[in-house]
């Protein structure tokens, strides 16, 4: 069951390394082209997207550290547990301020990666 567990890790964190970069994209490219200058509040707007953009790089270099040293040490296993807490406490937040079901989207992933790695710290 424990390797169960560790291949359905790697699988969705790949899925949320895929879509991570996509929003990566979306998100640097609204930063860098100035799309926050139309806004009533520029600065506003820039704040925006700076942490939507800031939060896709969190959560990819989290994925990344899921593949490259899961099961490897203690330590950061139990810091990468509370990255998958803090992920699902975000994506509560997002499923309750989004639209056009992204922040569902969230939650199921956020959910799919904390459950077998609940298991896994558990165990």
């Amino acid at each position: 069951m424990s390797k169960f567990c560790r291949v359905l890790v790697y699988i969705f964190s790949s899925i949320i390394i895929i879509l991570s970069l996509a929003f990566i994209f979306i998100e640097g490219r609204l930063v860098f082209s100035g799309d926050y200058l139309v806004y009533d509040s520029p600065f506003n707007g820039f704040v925006r997207y700076f942490f939507r953009l800031l939060l896709a790089l969190l959560v990819l270099g989290k994925s990344i550290l899921e593949f490259t040293k899961i099961g490897k040490n203690g330590m950061l296993k139990e810091y990468l547990f509370y990255g998958d807490i803090s992920l699902l406490l975000m994506s509560i937040i997002i499923l309750i301020f989004s639209t056009n079901y992204v922040g569902l989207v969230c939650i199921l992933l956020a959910v799919l990666i904390f459950i077998p790695k609940f298991y896994l710290i558990n165990k």
